[in-house]
């Protein structure tokens, strides 16, 4: 099993995209399996990871674009150029 999501120490409502989730396993696994098939599995490993894509970092781009709509939500401190 993975380790739970932490949540960040400035926003408790956010998570931070840490620790392992099964579909990261699963992901793991395919690649792992697909890798191994003689001639084709280098190639077809690279496609599968050109179109599913791994999950993990889909987690840190969702989190980070989350920080980021959060801080152009933020009124400018005084003084502040935006």
């Amino acid at each position: 099993m993975g380790v739970k999501p932490v949540k960040t120490k400035k926003s408790r409502d956010l998570e931070a995209p840490v620790g392992n989730r099964p579909e990261d396993f699963l992901n793991r696994g395919i690649k792992a399996a697909v890798g191994a098939l003689p001639v084709v599995g280098g190639p077809l490993n690279e496609f599968i990871a050109f179109a599913i894509g791994d999950p993990a970092q889909e987690r840190r781009d969702d989190f980070m674009q989350a920080v980021y709509a959060r801080q152009r939500m933020r009124p400018p401190k005084r003084g502040q150029r935006i």
